[in-house]
């Protein structure tokens, strides 16, 4: 219920933006195309969403014609936008962002907050925390920003010790591995609810809890 009603608030500062992304736009000549003639992109990861069935419906009420293009996995949106594929993409948070534009030498910006994401541990083994056993692995998304969010998340779940008390930039070498009661493992974001059978619990990306009946 929360996650809904958070996506329902982002929807005027959404179609706020996609005003601004709809008007003004240029064609291959340079003239100017008409917002009737123009369909804004977005690039999401999870685009069965109901919530973006609110947003289209919203923009199309304010003239706005809206084109969601789904990827499969969180590497996908980012390259597309960077190559002209789309007016904007919606799946990530500024740390991810700032570690893309980093790593790929492109300058991408953030122009607006929508919804917030949780990040949540599962398991098909354990109901609870406490049944995990020390020595029972756990996978965690394996890119730069998530890694760190997911090994903040098992902190606080008393799973495992960061060094320094962990940050945003943590990574596997800052879990203190004597004062940890599980082992940690890093797998592609996508793959993490698919590895449950063979693990003890992993921390998942909202846009893949869905998909894996979670």
């Amino acid at each position: 219920m929360k996650k809904k009603l958070l996506a329902a608030l982002a929807v005027l500062p959404l179609v706020a933006l996609l005003a601004g992304c709809s008007g003004g736009a240029t064609d291959a000549s340079g003239s100017a195309a008409s917002g009737d003639d123009k369909v804004v992109k977005i690039g999401v990861v999870g685009a069965s969403d109901p919530y973006w069935a609110v947003y289209t419906k919203a923009a199309a009420a304010e003239g706005i014609k809206v084109e969601i293009v789904d990827f499969a996995v969180f590497e996908q949106p980012n390259p597309a936008l960077s190559a002209g594929e789309l007016d904007l993409n919606q799946f990530q948070h500024i740390v991810y962002l700032a570690d893309y534009n980093v790593s790929s030498k492109q300058d991408l910006v953030p122009i607006g907050a929508t919804a917030i994401y949780p990040l949540g541990l599962y398991s098909t083994k354990h109901k609870k925390v406490s049944e995990i056993k020390k020595g029972d692995t756990i996978a965690v998304p394996n890119d730069a920003s998530n890694l760190a969010r997911a090994l903040l998340v098992l902190q606080s779940a008393k799973l495992v010790t960061l060094k320094d008390g962990g940050t945003i930039f943590s990574t596997l070498d800052d879990i203190d591995t004597g004062k940890s009661k599980v082992t940690v493992t890093a797998l592609e974001a996508s793959l993490t609810a698919t590895s449950l059978p063979d693990v003890d619990g992993a921390v998942i990306n909202n846009d893949f809890v869905e998909k894996a009946g979670l």
